[in-house]
């Protein structure tokens, strides 16, 4: 079983999002999570909720509370997904799943500063929640929900180190129950019989003694026990028997703190994936022996594909000279794909998210005035093999393309000539002050006109308001066939008009038929086409309404009107003016607009 959804209501900067019901974060076939958002927007809350959610009895604080306010009762619930016959019959869930959707849905709740989280399940049958509900909660969850490891944006080099040593000692004990059970159960009966002697032994009994006579002089009837509980701690017996220090040929040993937090943090995640490796040996080992007993090989590799961790990582760039932190990613998208490790991560580096990777997903974090963290979610499953293709191509040809989801207001154009005029043009809106620092608009350059419906998806699903500057092309290329470019137009309309796209503010602003020829000049070539470009917009005066990318931007920031959408009917009736017009080959064609 898995948890395949998160809902949090009221947990720090997140409140009850626009819809009353908090937030809701779709881990399902979701092995990388990213959320974005500026900062205190609550991406670090939605770290912190999965961590209060899966750690047994952790309890409120003030500020875990909306607005410090204890009538704002925190609910974090998750929906865990059975994966096989199993699943479905585990005694803890066995009457609370929802047997066509093979969903249970559980929750924790607090209600006041320094009380621990209450917990409910669904009754499918009666759809309510009941409180309580199934036993054994916190081994439920320590079935379905990975395990926390956080690595922090200022983590000091012991916490970062910690975090190695966690893993390397739960490794060590691992393979020495599997490689050496002997050994551990002999270790275990040895641990138990020094509890037994500490217990029973002569000292403990004079301290028990002083304990009750304390206690019965306020409340005769009650006496306490000092008794040992619970698996000896080999962990533990660990502490002080793993630790790290960087070699370098023909250099003193150094301990990793005295290394910069750029080396540390690539250290640790360049060690968890080492170690991951060591793990699903360990994991494959125990799987092999069950085959013994008939377990079906289907079964076998679930069990090895399972994600037993959660990493939450924030701003996995920080301190990262640009070639480290590419070596992140590639460390982030492995752990993701083929380890114990379904990971969220917490960033600000539009280089860091790559949608064409399967199993990914962006989560774009926005704090709402007066409401708190909202979210909205775009996975790799919206796209199809095509669209991942051109992602994967834009991703290697620009990694700064996913700035625009990251932005609040967006230009989307096709090319590097396009590109280079609009941000020119719009360095002047801002030395005019026509452009305030508060309405940037951040300039994406597709890569070509192909590219401009995927963007507009993209920025659709987040709900951040675009602009499209294109060309129109020709109808058919220079050997008469139906030109591509030109059945763009409407693919790009096509989206716009899409009910959720009608409901944003996005327009389109078409050049009659391309850039150069709607703003009365030629480019030597191809290759001086953007330097042509920039020498022109250097010369424009941003109040010559003529030119049609002045028009335009000037229209965007409330300075001009343009009525026209450029519809695909006004669209083939501005192309046949221009094509029955024989002056308009030579001409300046911003008159038409």
């Amino acid at each position: 079983m898995k948890i395949v959804r998160l809902i949090i209501k009221n947990f720090r900067s997140i409140g009850l999002g626009r819809d009353g019901n908090g937030i809701s974060i779709d881990l399902e076939d979701n092995n990388l999570v990213f959320l974005i958002g500026k900062n205190n927007a609550g991406k670090s809350s939605i770290l912190a909720a999965y961590e209060m959610f899966v750690m047994a009895d952790m309890k409120a604080t003030e500020r875990d509370f909306f607005d410090k306010k204890e009538s704002n009762e925190i609910v974090i619930e998750a929906h865990i997904k059975a994966e096989n016959d199993a699943d479905l019959q585990y005694k803890a869930l066995s009457t609370w799943w929802d047997q066509e959707k093979k969903i249970a849905k559980i929750k924790k709740t607090w209600s006041s500063i320094e009380s621990k989280g209450n917990k409910a399940s669904f009754n499918p049958e009666k759809n309510d929640w009941e409180k309580g509900g199934a036993g054994g909660f916190d081994t439920l969850l320590q079935h379905a929900c990975p395990s926390c490891v956080w690595i922090k944006g200022m983590d000091s080099p012991e916490e970062v180190l910690k975090q190695i040593q966690s893993l390397v000692k739960e490794m060590i004990i691992s393979n020495l129950q599997e490689k050496s059970p002997d050994v551990y159960q002999n270790a275990v009966l040895a641990v138990n019989k020094l509890q037994d002697e500490i217990e029973n032994n002569d000292y403990t009994s004079q301290i028990k003694v002083r304990l009750n006579n304390v206690l019965q002089t306020i409340f005769p009837d009650v006496f306490c026990q000092l008794k040992n509980e619970g698996e000896p701690d080999f962990v533990g017996v660990l502490e002080k028997l793993t630790n790290v220090e960087i070699c370098q040929e023909s250099k003193p040993n150094l301990k990793l703190s005295c290394y910069g937090h750029g080396t540390q943090r690539q250290f640790i995640l360049s060690a968890f994936r080492g170690l991951s490796e060591q793990f699903f040996e360990i994991k494959k080992s125990k799987k092999q022996r069950k085959t013994e007993n008939f377990l079906l090989e289907s079964e076998i590799n679930q069990a090895l594909d399972s994600k037993s961790k959660m990493l939450l990582f924030e701003e996995p760039e920080l301190f990262l000279h640009p070639e480290a932190m590419r070596s992140i990613i590639e460390i982030l998208y492995s752990l993701a794909e083929d380890s114990e490790f379904q990971i969220m991560v917490a960033t600000h580096a539009p280089i860091m998210v790559d949608l064409s990777k399967p199993h990914t997903t962006l989560v774009r974090v926005i704090n709402a005035q007066n409401k708190g963290t909202q979210s909205l979610q775009v996975s790799s499953r919206l796209f199809d093999e095509d669209e991942r293709d051109r992602i994967l191509m834009l991703n290697r040809f620009n990694p700064y393309v996913c700035e625009a989801f990251f932005s609040d207001r967006v230009i989307l154009v096709e090319g590097d000539t396009e590109t280079i005029v609009i941000r020119t043009l719009l360095e002047k809106f801002k030395i005019a002050s026509i452009l305030k620092p508060s309405e940037y608009l951040h300039v994406v350059n597709c890569g070509s006109k192909t590219n401009i419906p995927f963007f507009q998806k993209v920025l659709r699903h987040f709900e951040i308001p675009y602009y499209v500057f294109h060309d129109c092309d020709d109808k058919t290329d220079k050997r008469g066939y139906d030109n591509p470019s030109w059945k763009m137009n409407d693919k790009i309309w096509q989206e716009m008009e899409d009910k959720q796209s009608k409901a944003m503010n996005i327009r389109r602003f078409v050049f009659m038929p391309h850039f150069e020829k709607a703003h009365g000049y030629q480019a030597k070539g191809n290759k001086d086409k953007p330097f042509s470009a920039y020498q022109k917009a250097k010369a424009w005066n941003i109040n010559d309404n003529n030119k049609p990318v002045i028009k335009y931007l000037r229209a965007i920031f409330g300075q001009e009107e343009v009525k026209e959408t450029f519809s695909p009917e006004k669209l083939k009736e501005l192309y046949n003016n221009y094509s029955n017009s024989s002056s308009n080959h030579a001409n300046d064609q911003g008159k038409l607009f």
